[in-house]
């Protein structure tokens, strides 16, 4: 089952990453993850902790680049182009986790960017934002081998209209099916 959960959810992060990436370099620049412009004020707002979203997102892409071990399209980049001193944001996302592509997608000031970024799963951004989340956590669950069947589920999901009259229980593994279902049907409707 952790297999399965496991490829469908893969499938979703690539589709968030290309789309992520896509949208947001036509409308901000190759490096729009470096800018202010695209995200919300809560982007730089400190936790308890004293962190940023930006500060923690920023650090991430910094391991990266500064990374000896990292892929070979980054070294690549790094070694042969001076600008922008950073990669395009489509190198970086290929290595950036869920969770933090998640942070980014919710942090964007603009709805029409989330629309846009929506647009390939056919769901509203507050739906797909709230099921990012519970994704990430069953992504964690299935990443550790964790058990999914007959648990419950920490972080609870929007229920959507797509849903239609299927009933769920909440914070259970059906619940997280049915929303692996009509992702995987919006990105691959034959699979």
């Amino acid at each position: 089952l952790r297999l399965l959960v496991s490829d469908v959810i893969e499938r979703i992060e690539v589709a968030l990453r290309a789309s992520l990436s896509n949208v947001l370099a036509i409308k901000y620049g190759i490096v729009w993850y470096s800018k202010k412009e695209p995200f919300s004020k809560a982007w730089n707002i400190k936790n308890k902790k004293g962190v940023t979203p930006s500060m923690f997102f920023s650090s991430e892409v910094n391991k990266i680049i500064n990374n000896r071990h990292c892929e070979d399209f980054i070294k690549h980049y790094i070694n042969y182009y001076s600008e922008p001193k950073t990669p395009p944001s489509w190198m970086i996302l290929e290595c950036l986790s869920l969770g933090s592509c998640t942070t980014a997608f919710r942090h964007l000031e603009s709805v029409n960017d989330k629309k846009a970024i929506c647009k390939i799963f056919n769901e509203h951004p507050s739906v797909i934002g709230s099921w990012l989340d519970s994704l990430r956590y069953t992504r964690n669950l299935c990443a550790h081998h964790s058990r999914l069947w007959n648990r419950w589920f920490v972080v609870e999901p929007i229920h959507s209209r797509s849903f239609g009259n299927i009933k769920t229980t909440e914070r259970s593994f059906h619940q997280q099916a049915i929303i692996l279902y009509k992702l995987n049907q919006s990105l691959s409707p034959d699979s």
